[in-house]
């Protein structure tokens, strides 16, 4: 995200997505992060300033305008796994539900003396971690907080699959290992949250599995290769391939 638009490269050349190419609102973009669906999210800066909620899938932008951001923008967007959107603000913390929004205040429940949420991350419990105004750092979950030693040993058990790769060009070696038997998916995508190539996709029973990539017709830069397994959640290695 640039004032200049939103800026892509895809390992070889720079795109610039702008008002005069796109629908994007505004050519300044606050805030940038991907959901697990691979869909691009960002903030952009309108004239007068209004502050819009775009999502991009890779082909369209989608403008909320439904969605009021008041005051100024001061954190990047953090996406629960329920597809719940949080943006830290001056004035709070604003959810965002896909239609309603709801916003959240030293009034209403935010732990902080003053309102200026600067940082937001999620963790695995839901439980909302913020940096504040004067280097302040609160936890917070509208159901309750839930403990972090529970957290802890929950994103532990999780750990169920294990992903490794060996490069070389043009074939790179994908080795995997399957804890808990369920149907998988390893895929290839490019850092746009575009699927390049299905690897595999079936049901694996537990073990260690080894395939192999060809690359040859894949243009140089960085791509993301993702194992997803209904039982073991999820787990993605970074490729940088060069030529």
């Amino acid at each position: 995200g640039t004032s200049g638009g939103l800026a892509r490269f895809d390992g070889a050349s720079w795109t610039v997505y702008d008002t005069s190419n796109s629908s994007l609102p505004a050519n300044t973009i606050n805030s940038l992060v991907i959901d697990g669906n691979g869909e691009m999210w960002m903030v952009a800066f309108e004239p007068f300033g209004y502050y819009r909620l775009v999502k991009y899938d890779g082909v369209d932008f989608k403008v909320f305008t439904n969605m009021h951001i008041p005051g100024y923008i001061t954190s990047r967007i953090a996406i629960e796994r329920n597809d719940l959107i949080w943006i830290g603000i001056e004035e709070g913390l604003i959810k965002f539900d896909g239609t309603n929004s709801v916003k959240f205040n030293n009034k209403s429940g935010l732990p902080f003396l003053y309102d200026n949420v600067y940082t937001v991350t999620i963790d695995n419990s839901g439980n909302k971690w913020l940096g504040g105004k004067g280097g302040n750092l609160a936890v917070f979950n509208e159901g309750g907080v839930v403990e972090i030693k529970s957290e802890l040993s929950h994103s532990k058990s999780k750990q169920n699959c294990v992903i490794s790769l060996k490069y070389s060009y043009p074939i790179t070696l994908i080795s995997f290992t399957v804890r808990k038997k369920g149907n998988i998916s390893l895929n290839l995508f490019n850092l746009m949250g575009r699927n390049i190539k299905t690897i595999i996709k079936d049901f694996k029973k537990e073990g260690t599995y080894q395939v192999n990539l060809n690359c040859a017709n894949l243009s140089s830069g960085m791509y993301l290769v993702c194992l997803r397994s209904d039982s073991n959640g999820m787990v993605t290695k970074k490729l940088v391939l060069r030529r």
